[in-house]
């Protein structure tokens, strides 16, 4: 199996590459790599600060007392909507950088989904 560009394999996998008029290179409309880099990016300035809060107000301890109490469910919901964010952002982030990254950041973009 020879070397493929990562264009090629971006087009194999579905992903395509972003044009500045806002369609893929897969022929489908999307949104231009600027709109989709803010959005990405403000994705995961939001998944920073959730992580943290979810962090600093889960409990300390495993003991009984502190899982049953009220701080639980909140940190455990800001773990999951950051996790959400980080989720959904990296890929957005990965695709509008996919020009540049080339083939070592496809596999680290894939390694690191897995």
């Amino acid at each position: 199996m020879g070397s493929m560009p990562s264009a090629a394999i971006a087009d194999r996998c579905g992903l395509g590459r972003l044009r500045p008029d806002g369609t893929s290179s897969a022929g489908a409309p999307s949104m231009s790599a600027s709109t989709l880099l803010r959005l990405s990016g403000f994705g995961l300035m939001l998944a920073v600060p959730a992580g943290i809060v979810g962090g600093l107000i889960h409990p300390r301890s495993e003991s009984l007392a502190d899982l049953v109490g009220s701080s639980t469910t909140p940190s455990h919901l800001l773990f999951a909507l950051a996790f959400a964010l980080i989720v959904i952002s990296l890929p957005g982030l990965f695709a509008a950088h996919s020009g540049r990254s080339g083939v070592l950041g496809l596999v680290g973009c894939v390694v690191e989904r897995s």
